[in-house]
């Protein structure tokens, strides 16, 4: 009994660890990619706040992105003012896990 609980536990672990490393790279890795080459570009980058997954455009055409959303934020005189952004970006590596942001725009 003992031995049967010792293999379904390190069949769980190796399970687990295995189905880790399988990300598949999705439209909210777009997102957080977008939102930080926006906030590198911010004022205050600690005041943004985004726009939400359904309030946000995004396409892809293969390892090409684009995403389109708004951000408040403050700006230099303190008040909070929106803006609307596109970041554009390519992905490579076997999982995406690379990327070069191709353009940033924010007006």
């Amino acid at each position: 009994m003992k031995r049967l609980i010792s293999l379904l536990f390190v069949f769980i672990l190796v399970f687990s660890f295995s189905a880790c490393g399988e990300h598949k790279f999705d439209e909210y890795d777009a997102m957080s990619i977008a939102e930080n080459a926006v906030e590198q570009r911010l004022k205050s980058p600690s005041t943004a706040d985004f726009s939400s997954r359904s309030e946000t455009s995004i396409s892809n055409s293969g390892n090409s992105w684009t995403v389109s959303g708004w951000v408040d934020a403050q700006n230099s005189f303190g008040a909070t003012a929106r803006s609307n952004y596109t970041v554009k970006f390519t992905t490579r590596g076997e999982n995406n896990e690379e990327y070069k942001i191709d353009s940033c725009i924010i007006d």
